[in-house]
């Protein structure tokens, strides 16, 4: 099954780095990151901008 995992860079919470392998180990499954963002898309911009990627990844855009 396809998944996306829409990621900030600099999550203090859970490591970007993890993140990224788990998408990269697991068929199927993309990777987005959101660049600056800490954990929960910590700006208005950066919410935007996963709730986005997140309506394109799942319509196919």
């Amino acid at each position: 099954m396809p998944a996306l995992v829409v990621h900030g860079d600099r999550d203090s919470y859970v490591s970007y780095e993890i993140a990224a392998r788990a998408a990269k180990e697991r068929p199927g499954t993309a990777l987005h990151t959101i660049e600056g963002s800490d954990h929960g898309f910590d700006s208005r911009e950066r919410e935007d901008e996963a709730i986005k990627m997140t309506v394109d990844w799942l319509s196919g855009a």
